[in-house]
């Protein structure tokens, strides 16, 4: 609206101050960079937005189905087994795990599912159902994870917390285009980068809480392309280097 027609000195700033933002967010996104490839945006909703964008579109939604391997390092202790994830959204999992040897001479196989942060679990190998803090109780012991592991495999598998919980969020450009994201989450570090391309999550780092205080959770990703050149989830790693604990995902069928 030109000058005089009922804008302000005020309106005139604000709609250069979000247009010279929305600016340098295109020129990280499409190209290699305008010039400055680092903005510090605090709490800015522009960037938040653009980062919950990103997020919609990293390939975890609307649905992915993850059907393969597991390997899972605890204490020195090492559990193999198939494993099929399915995620509707981070606040709906459901997650089959059998494993292929004994472990502490005893036998994996449950399922467990994670619909609006409460957990449930189907133990199949000993004909037992356990929900809320028994159920997670249940996981710790069974995939030796003394730590939150709901909010961890949430994180994981696409989650994030809302705008409203982070600080100081800012944005990058990386080697080789990839973008990255980072911030406060409840006064500890977190980490997202996003792959050049085709912009799914190369790895995250985050912060886990639970009654106990807060881990670091890293995940890397594997993405490759099938025959008809759609880009899969091929592979997850997830580890916890305090508690050390370690989780690999192989994918056999991905859709």
């Amino acid at each position: 609206m030109p000058p005089g027609n009922g804008s302000t000195a005020s309106d005139r700033t604000g709609t250069s101050r979000i247009g010279m933002l929305m600016a340098t967010m295109l020129c990280v996104l499409i190209t290699a960079g305008c010039g400055s490839t680092s903005v510090r945006t605090g709490a800015d909703p522009t960037v938040c937005a653009v980062f919950d964008s990103l997020y919609e579109g990293s390939g975890f939604a609307p649905r992915l189905t993850i059907q393969g391997k597991a390997t899972i390092d605890a204490n020195q202790n090492r559990i193999r087994g198939k494993i099929q994830v399915d995620v509707d959204s981070p606040r709906h999992i459901v997650f089959e795990f059998t494993s292929s040897i004994l472990f502490g001479s005893k036998r994996e196989d449950f399922v467990f599912s994670l619909v609006d942060d409460t957990l449930r679990i189907i133990d199949r190998e000993r004909g037992e159902f356990y929900e809320g803090e028994e159920a997670e109780a249940v996981l710790r012991e069974s995939l030796e994870a003394d730590f939150a592991v709901p909010a961890a495999l949430a994180l994981a598998l696409g989650g994030h917390p809302g705008c409203d919980e982070l600080d100081d969020l800012d944005y990058k450009l990386g080697s080789g285009g990839k973008l990255e994201f980072s911030g406060k989450h409840r006064g500890r570090s977190f980490r997202v980068v996003f792959g050049a391309g085709h912009r799914r999550i190369d790895d995250v780092s985050w912060p886990v809480f639970s009654r106990d205080g807060a881990d670091q959770l890293e995940v890397d990703y594997r993405w490759e392309s099938d025959a008809k050149g759609v880009v899969r989830l091929s592979e997850v790693i997830m580890h916890v280097e305090s508690r050390r604990w370690r989780c690999k995902i192989r994918s056999s069928d991905t859709g």
